[in-house]
């Protein structure tokens, strides 16, 4: 297989497109005839309907490309390796991102970008990369493997944008959702707003749901224990009541609306926590 590397080098350059999430096996291809179909009809501001798919063809041939050239053992141009960076495919990203460290060129910038990726292996491979302090925090908030589980170089897989049903309150306007924060059942979201005007707005927009209660707390409080036959209060309560941290809550054990809301910077970080329980026991 014959490869331009500078022509890769542009088209890799070339904008993002909006498409399906890659597939695992791609039909076959003609690497030589991809990368010169994209380079007369995807590098304009006009782009063709086959872009996307003709993108996902050349990145493939540039990431086999790069792995015979280092298992050749070839040392290879950083500049090949940040061209990767800027990949759709979630391999060439991590290829990219291992390779720039190898060679001691993976910039706190390029790792503070993979953090915040939606891809699960461009953000474990960050991780991995990641000032020690700066990965215990993002992994303590997420909930998710570290950047050593075998798996995570194994996925394409892409965290999905919550819709307003997942949510069960609208996103503040103006915020930032932080994938690398975001777990099961809940999402993480920063502003440059200062915490009240965001307490401010949940507490209006909960309301509908019923009695908004709102508590002082040091971490995210979320109780789902509840037992199909229990003769005990299902209302939710503020566990405890002290720290800089602020919680608004609406609802029961079984169906409950949480917003917590933290000091962060000059601004404000917040979750969104929308638990609905079903089964004998309540499980989420």
């Amino acid at each position: 297989m014959t490869v331009l590397v500078p022509a890769l080098l542009v088209v890799i350059g070339a904008g993002r497109f909006d498409h399906p999430p890659i597939r695992d096996n791609p039909e076959p291809f003609d690497p030589d005839a991809a990368v010169a179909e994209f380079g007369r009809s995807c590098t304009s501001p006009s782009k063709g309907p086959r872009c996307p798919v003709l993108r996902r063809q050349v990145e493939a041939v540039y990431l086999s490309d790069l792995l015979e050239r280092r298992a050749a053992g070839e040392t290879l141009d950083p500049a090949l390796y940040r061209a990767a960076l800027k990949a759709e495919n979630p391999f060439l990203v991590v290829l990219g991102m291992r390779g720039l460290a190898k060679q001691h060129k993976l910039s706190e910038a390029d790792v503070a970008r993979g953090i915040e990726d939606p891809r699960y292996a461009v953000r474990a491979t960050a991780l991995r990369f990641a000032e020690p302090g700066v990965a215990a925090g993002a992994q303590k908030r997420a909930d998710r493997p570290d950047g050593s589980d075998s798996d995570a170089w194994l996925t394409a897989a892409r965290d999905p944008d919550p819709t307003a049903a997942d949510l069960g309150a609208p996103v503040y306007p103006g915020s930032k959702l932080r994938y690398f924060a975001t777990g099961p059942n809940r999402w993480f979201f920063t502003t440059p707003d200062p915490p009240d005007k965001v307490v401010a707005f949940y507490k209006d927009q909960l309301k509908k749901y019923g009695n908004v209660i709102l508590c002082h707390t040091s971490s995210l409080h979320v109780n789902t224990g509840v037992k199909k036959h229990d003769d005990e209060s299902h209302e939710l309560t503020c566990e405890g009541d002290s720290g800089r941290d602020v919680e608004l809550k609406v609802g029961t054990k079984e169906n409950q609306h949480i917003v917590a809301v933290e000091p962060s910077g000059s601004g404000a970080s917040f979750s969104l926590v929308y638990v609905r329980t079903h089964g004998k026991d309540a499980d989420i």
